[in-house]
Parts: structure tokens; sequence; C-alpha cells
């Protein structure tokens, strides 16, 4: 089991016309500082002062130079599990997220972090 670190930013914006939550977040390996690349949505799970967060949308940045190389930073749309959960705009919220890699079904490496989002856009 090896330990990642795990950064995560709110990537909310006053202009978006999304009404999900958005994170970017940068995922490397304690070890050698190695950004973890080619995770899927699987592989994180978010909490949002006790609720349950579902991973709505998905994908991983790409270097411009050389080639498209993957580079262990995601980009994350997140939504309440409990659809009858809405965000309130204006209203700052303490999320914690958990990135996993995995052999086979087994959990190998982890790494959390908390991180603040205030919502800009609901519907």
């Amino acid at each position: 089991m090896s330990r990642l670190i795990v950064k995560a930013v709110s990537a909310e914006s006053t202009v978006s016309a999304s009404s999900d939550g958005s994170l970017y977040v940068s995922v490397s390996r304690a070890t050698n500082g190695k950004p973890v690349t080619g995770l899927s949505e699987k592989n994180f799970r978010a909490t949002v002062e006790g609720e349950d967060l579902i991973i709505n949308a998905f994908g991983e940045s790409l270097w411009s130079h050389p080639g498209g190389e993957t580079t262990g930073c995601y980009s994350l749309g997140i939504a309440f599990a409990d659809t009858t959960e809405k965000w309130t705009k204006g209203e700052h919220y303490a999320l914690g997220l958990q990135v996993r890699t995995f052999k086979g079904k087994k959990a190998t490496d982890f790494g959390q972090t908390v991180l603040e989002m205030t919502k800009f856009n609901v519907s």
C-alpha cells in the first residue's frame, strides 16, 4: 500500500452554466511525486458534510506538448447521491475527497483531502 498525495480546489465559476459542483484534482505518488494517470471516476469518492456525492462528469487533463500526455489532474462534476438534496446558491460547502487505486477489486493506494466549495449557480 502506498500513500497518494491528493490536492483539490473548487472549480466553481460565476460564469459556469452548470448547476453541479465542479472540482479540479491533482493526484501524485508520495513515494516519488510522479502523477497518477489513467484513473476513472470509480477511483474517486466524495462527501459533503456527511452526505454522499456522485461523480457525474469526469475527465483527465492532457499536456499540450509533447503529444497530449496525461497529467494526473482531473476535472470532476459532483452532485448529491440523494436527488432530493439540492445545492444552495452562495452556500459554502465542506467537502471530503478520497482517491483509491485498485489491484483487482482490492484497494491498494489511498489519499484524501478536504476543501471548501462556494456554489455560484443552481438550478
